[in-house]
């Protein structure tokens, strides 16, 4: 009798984890304690499901491309296992490969939560190493591709460095739960601010892609050239360019104010972290700050310093800019030759893998943006998903028609593709309550305070 009380002692301490209403703890008539309807959903498993074999299919496409020229190889199928490393590694090619396969271990630790840890870590670490040797097996049939052991070690590592992150940031996790306190401090409690925060996050990363730092001297004079050429030939500027920087910022720092309490502090905030962002950018291999980018950050400023604070007024204002921007970019010439439409898909991305991550990144957050946007406006509904899903799909299908009149620009079916799996992806990803506890984790909280796995159902 006394250790079972000691027992729903040590169940009520840790009733905050669990979300136990008032209601469901003690039944007044039969005494019992009840399990309480919490966990994730079906559904929620399915989007999970669904975001893994899609990924997956990406990786199958991008890893057998152009999937042309198929022979039988000179050489024993698995000799690349064995085979001894090279002398010369890039680091970018490196990079590229644990990149490549870090979502896919999040996707499946976060379909498989509910086990353990270390069954996270296994059959994530089983699937995508499964999944990246019959990828560079298949390789050898395609002269255009070339099996690697080093490929296949770095891919692994990526999936459980996934999964382990997939795991820490999971539903009702201890880090989730801070981070959630910190969310709700800073932010409102709509669920468009979670896919609003991935608009920003992805739009940071898209600017700071492909993620190898470098102190070098020669990297770092490189990635300041165009500022320094700009500021001493101010004729060469891109209007242009400078309007889309500008647009862009603008956006997203009125996203920001929309989702945060306070306003007018959170678009300065966004500001420095925009401001940051550029800084960053000569320190990244491959990437570069220009004068365009600065001025159009200061035009930002000015912008965001006038703009009405009303929510219907911003959201609005935030929804021009962002398409805007995006309408912009689209249209800048960049050479002097006439271009073709392109209908295969992530051609430029599989070809140049390491600077085809920012561009798929630089196609996607926009439209992560816009779906947070509509979601403030118009909340979580279906029509105003799939009528705007629709025009934008059709509207960004004539952009990319309308560059084969541009000179420099192609169209690319790329990005129509890109923009529907931004859209979609943003409403998706806010119908996923993912502060919400996990089963997986509750039962371990319980077994922490000596419940085992079920809810005690005897009379107290």
């Amino acid at each position: 009798m006394m250790e079972h009380l000691f027992r729903v002692t040590r169940l009520w301490s840790i009733a905050p984890v669990l979300r136990l209403e008032s209601k469901d703890r003690l039944s007044h008539s039969g005494k019992r304690l009840e399990a309480p309807a919490i966990g994730r959903s079906t559904r929620q498993r399915k989007i999970y499901l669904l975001g893994t074999l899609s990924y997956a299919g990406l990786i199958v496409y991008g890893s057998l491309y152009p999937l042309s020229g198929w022979r039988v190889p000179s050489t024993q199928i698995f000799h690349f296992v064995a085979a001894s490393l090279p002398e010369h590694l890039s680091k970018a090619d490196l990079l590229t490969n644990v990149l490549a396969y870090i979502p896919l271990g999040a996707l499946i630790g976060w379909t498989i939560i509910s086990k353990g840890s270390t069954a996270v870590l296994v059959v994530a670490g089983m699937a995508g190493g499964a999944l990246s040797f019959i990828m560079e097996s298949t390789q050898m049939f395609l002269p255009s591709r070339t099996s690697s052991n080093v490929d296949l070690l770095t891919n692994i590592a990526g999936v459980l460095l996934g999964a382990a992150i997939g795991r820490t940031f999971s539903p009702g996790s201890g880090i989730m739960r801070r981070l959630t306190a910190v969310r709700n401090r800073w932010f409102t409690g709509s669920q468009a601010v979670d896919a609003g925060l991935g608009a920003l996050l992805l739009w940071a990363l898209s600017q700071l892609s492909p993620f190898v730092p470098s102190a070098d001297v020669s990297t770092i004079r490189e990635g300041l050239s165009p500022l320094w050429y700009g500021w001493n030939n101010p004729s060469s500027l891109s209007v242009l360019k400078i309007a889309g920087y500008a647009l862009d910022i603008s956006g997203l720092g009125l996203l920001t104010t929309i989702m945060a309490h306070a306003q007018r502090r959170a678009a300065s905030y966004f500001l420095l972290l925009a401001g940051i962002v550029f800084c960053l950018k000569p320190f990244i291999v491959g990437r570069q700050i220009s004068l365009e980018a600065l001025a159009g950050l200061v035009v930002a400023a000015v912008f965001l310093g006038l703009a009405v604070y009303g929510n219907a007024l911003r959201a609005l204002l935030a929804i021009l800019c962002v398409m805007s921007g995006f309408v912009v970019q689209e249209l800048t010439p960049v050479g002097s030759a006439m271009h073709g439409f392109h209908w295969i898909p992530f051609a430029g991305q599989v070809d140049n893998t390491v600077s085809g991550f920012g561009s798929i990144l630089e196609g996607v957050w926009p439209f992560v943006a816009l779906a947070a946007l509509t979601m403030f406006g118009f909340g979580l509904r279906r029509k105003p998903m799939l009528y705007g899903g629709g025009i934008i799909l059709l509207v960004v299908f004539g952009l990319e028609w309308s560059q084969q009149q541009v000179p420099g620009r192609y169209g690319d079916i790329t990005t129509v593709l890109l923009a529907t799996l931004g859209w979609s992806s943003g409403w998706l990803f806010a119908t996923v309550d993912h502060r919400k506890p996990d089963r997986g984790l509750q039962r371990q909280e319980r077994r922490a305070a000596g419940l085992g796995s079920r809810w005690p159902a005897k009379h107290v």
